[in-house]
């Protein structure tokens, strides 16, 4: 079980920003054996990086190799527990299990969902049909779109070493389909990765892939859904480099759906450089790749590992991976690209990171998150000042154990009795709950072997709480341990015998102390935030809130269809002797500045000492959490069928109207009062949402309001709209729109309301009007003659002057005119402006066939 592993290659305090050197304060040792211990724990954690991936390598070579061979055979390799040998502990227990099922079938199953009522509900991915006792599915990863669901895997099955599996319901179940496709000759060998362009909707399997059995490669597959189908597309090799001089590792892919294009980090082994991080993109949907171009800088050669790319809303590219440190820090890097991967500025310094952007419309859209793990420093802290302790034998067994505390040195040496073929040494101390202990196995020149931490006796179950040691050639490999106790009591130290030279050892041991660091124990989980990939937040804030005496894993962070990041990672918190694990949660409602109450997602604790595996770790190297629209993904390995399986679940964030407004009928002038019932369908954490009303018509509406609801609550919505008295008859629509505090998720919900505008207040009848003429006034009339007329309707009009001879004098109006009363004046000129002669005249008007006529005396 590689809890441990993160903590050993990155036991300093694994800095953002860096902490300064802390050789002013050396614990009581001399500065050179400070000094000394820094340069021989930063020489095997880059040696470990080295074997990690020449480890991967050598593996891929042999399932190749078998795979080729069951091919020319006419036959697929044995499958189960039978594919490959089962592997031995040190205490020489077979993790076979039982494979009384050997033989998966070769049709797809879809699998049911586990339920617990107080979290999500758990979906196993992977098929177990056909698997051995200790075949392992981890190592996942995670895309959605919709409904479409992909999910990949390190599988120990075989003759390929990953497979995935498929949803088209949501995730609520899946089909194991086995290995992707792969080209003649090619086994997929490990480190699967999937991603989605979310506008095209299609899904790329990236992977890790021997192409023959003298060649590292990286191997791409695109995949669409059609209905319940999934299909793939043709596998291209983006790249394959000689294995006898270089290895590809921990490759990582995404998709930006602005440009569409591809982003690949991964490192790249090799004599020349001991290992650095390369970049290719691929602009054509994976068809062909630019060439690889090299993100870490040279300084850092021999020291990188984990890359990983990330996009943002505006398509720009970020890379990030982690850095051994040159003295007591490590460091994340950080790249980025503004111009779609073709240039990246300067590395910024800040261990394993995670990294997602925000993609949403929410407050922070663009924001950089990264999320790692930290351990106290120890460095600072003396070993072996106590004096030694020299093995006695036999000490096979816990109760045999030779007892020493903290701050003594420990002399073994490996001796194997007849008819035995591992040698087990068993050391037991006093730990006090919260104490951090270091076990340093600073010199054992010939074996290779394990070191573990454990808590249990002979007669009651053992768990294994820390690991170490040197399990591959060359020996002579350093271990180092970080522990931090769980509780009060005796816990034991054991070194086992594994291959090699027999010979001694030393292991020096102490209680190590906190300084400025921020990591308390063996390891916590850390999280920060950048608006522009440069100015990061500080400090850097701790996501995990459980006591200093337990161990977090494997952190993955991800920014929510919500607009709030989320982190996962392995917990240990609810076992009383740190050896059991569940899935944790965390979510920041303010960007990443600080972070909720952690609760729990996965259904079952795992006893990763009692998980049988045929895949080192049995927990895979990393996790996975995915996104869509509503949903947050997370996948990852689950041990409650006492060997790894493949689990995720679906956590939805979104708001929902779950009870609207039906259509109604309202009279004018009246008051109508409308509810809605909102729900938070998030099943873990709590909501504040912002309403408001919109009206189709202008009416005046009631005035928004906010909303608080827990975990899964609901709660009730009450507007009185006033329909107003001018309202007329007809349907009105009326629409409450429910948005997140922070803006990024909205829902709506509409309703008719039917306005009856005739029975209360009707409006009063227009007025009738009647053609007619008023008299001229005054009359008689001297400078100016005023004179009214009404219209029944609108209509043409003409209002002419004539004299007592009947002759036309002056034409007033000729033309439209509004229905109604309606005045014009006459000033005593005729139709060429001359003055007229006093005497009498007439007005005469002519509208609708109709005339009224109207006599004025005019004086001068």
């Amino acid at each position: 079980m590689r809890r441990l592993a993160v903590a050993l290659l990155l036991a300093a305090a694994g800095a953002w920003p860096a902490l300064p050197a802390r050789a002013e304060s050396t614990g009581g040792q001399s500065q050179a054996e400070y000094d000394q211990r820094v340069r021989e724990s930063k020489a095997r954690a880059r040696e470990l990086i080295t074997q990690g991936a020449q480890n991967r390598i050598a593996a891929a070579r042999r399932w190749a190799a078998a795979a080729r061979a069951a091919r020319r055979r006419g036959h697929r390799p044995a499958r189960g527990s039978k594919a490959r040998p089962a592997p031995r502990d040190e205490d020489e227990r077979t993790l076979a299990g039982d494979d009384r099922d050997a033989g998966r079938g070769l049709t797809p199953q879809r699998l049911g969902a586990t339920t617990l009522l107080t979290t999500p509900t758990n979906v196993r991915a992977n098929n177990p049909a056909g698997d051995g006792g200790n075949t392992a599915q981890s190592e996942e990863n995670i895309a959605a779109r919709g409904n479409d669901v992909l999910i990949a895997w390190n599988d120990g099955l075989g003759p390929h070493i990953q497979g995935y599996g498929y949803s088209t319901d949501g995730g609520l179940t899946f089909t194991d389909g086995g290995a992707p496709p792969a080209l003649a000759g090619w086994t997929w060998t490990s480190d699967p990765v999937v991603t989605v362009n979310e506008k095209t909707g299609v899904f790329y399997y990236c992977g890790l892939v021997a192409p023959n059995a003298s060649t590292s490669g990286i191997g791409i597959v695109p995949a669409t859904f059609a209905g319940a189908a999934l299909n793939w597309g043709t596998p291209v090799l983006v790249r394959g480099v000689d294995n006898s001089v270089a290895v590809l590792d921990k490759e990582w892919l995404a998709a930006d759906s602005l440009s569409g294009n591809l982003y690949l980090t991964y490192t790249t082994f090799d004599a020349a450089t001991g290992d650095h991080i390369e970049f290719q993109r691929s602009t054509n949907g994976g068809s062909s790749w630019s060439n690889p171009v090299q993100l870490s800088a040279p300084g850092d050669n021999g020291g990188v590992q984990g890359p990983r790319p990330a996009v943002g809303p505006a398509g720009e590219v970020y890379a990030t991976w982690g850095a051994v440190g040159p003295f007591t820090q490590d460091f994340i890097r950080l790249r980025k690209s503004t111009n779609q991967g073709v240039s990246c500025n300067r590395e910024r310094g800040i261990d394993f990171p995670s990294i997602a952007v925000d993609r949403t419309t929410g407050t922070h859209r663009g924001r950089v998150h990264l999320a790692w793990t930290e351990s106290m420093n120890k460095y600072d802290d003396a070993v072996g000042t106590l004096g030694n302790v020299v093995e006695r034998e036999e000490n096979g067994f816990f109760g045999r154990a030779n007892a020493f505390v903290a701050g003594q040195t420990l002399r073994g040496a490996f001796v194997l009795l007849p008819n035995q073929t591992t040698d087990l040494d068993y050391f037991s101390f006093p730990a006090v709950q919260g104490k951090n202990y270091l076990f340093e196995c600073d010199s054992i020149p010939d074996p290779l072997y394990s070191m573990r931490v454990f808590c249990g006796q002979d007669t009651t179950a053992q768990l294994r709480l820390a690991f170490s040691g040197d399990v591959i050639s060359p020996a002579g490999g350093r271990g180092y341990i970080i522990w931090t106790a769980p509780t009060t009591g005796t816990y034991y130290l054991r070194m086992a015998y594994l291959a090699g030279a027999l010979g001694g050892y030393r292991i020096s041991t102490a209680t190590a102390g906190l300084g400025p660091e921020r990591g308390r124990d063996s390891r916590d989980v850390f999280a920060a935030y950048s608006d522009n990939g440069t100015a990061w937040s500080v400090p850097a804030t701790r996501v995990n809130d459980a006591a200093p005496f337990y161990d977090e894993f494997l952190p993955e962070i991800m920014v929510g269809p919500d607009g709030m990041p989320y982190v996962t990672w392995f917990d240990w918190r609810d076992d009383g002797c740190g050896g059991r694990s569940f899935q944790y949660l965390a979510r920041s409602t303010d960007g990443g500045t600080t972070w909720s109450a952690n609760q729990p997602f996965s259904s079952v604790q795992n006893n990763w000492t009692a998980v049988a595996t045929n895949i080192a770790p049995n927990m895979g190297d990393y996790n996975h959490i995915a996104t869509d629209g509503r949903y947050l993904r997370p996948a990852w390995a689950d041990g409650r069928n006492l060997n790894p399986d493949v689990f995720t679940t679906r956590i939805d964030t979104s708001p929902q109207i779950s009870l609207c407004q039906s259509d109604a009928v309202a009279d004018s002038a009246s008051l109508f009062s409308a509810t809605w019932t909102v729900h938070n369908l998030n099943p873990m954490f709590g909501n504040a949402y912002d309403y408001g009303l919109s009206s189709e018509r202008s009416w005046p509406m009631p005035a928004g309001g906010s909303l608080s609801l827990g975990a899964d609550g609901s709660g009730d919505v009450h507007l009185d709209v006033a329909v107003p008295d001018t309202a007329t008859s007809g349907v009105n629509h009326l629409c409450l729109t429910v948005v997140s505090a922070n803006g990024a998720l909205r829902t709506s919900c509409c309703f008719a309301l039917t306005v009856n505008g005739s029975q209360i207040n009707p409006p009063p009848p227009p007025p009738v009007y009647a053609l007619a003429l008023g008299a001229g006034v005054p009359n008689p009339a001297v400078d100016l003659a005023t004179i009214d007329f009404t219209l029944p309707h609108e209509g043409r009009v003409r209002l002419t002057v004539y004299d007592l001879r009947g002759r036309r004098v002056a034409t007033l109006i000729d033309g439209d005119r509004p229905a109604g009363p309606s005045t014009t004046t006459w000033d005593g000129r005729d139709h060429l402006g001359r003055p007229v002669p006093a005497g009498t005249y007439f007005f005469r008007l002519e509208a609708f066939g109709q005339t009224r006529v109207k006599r004025l005396a005019w004086l001068r």
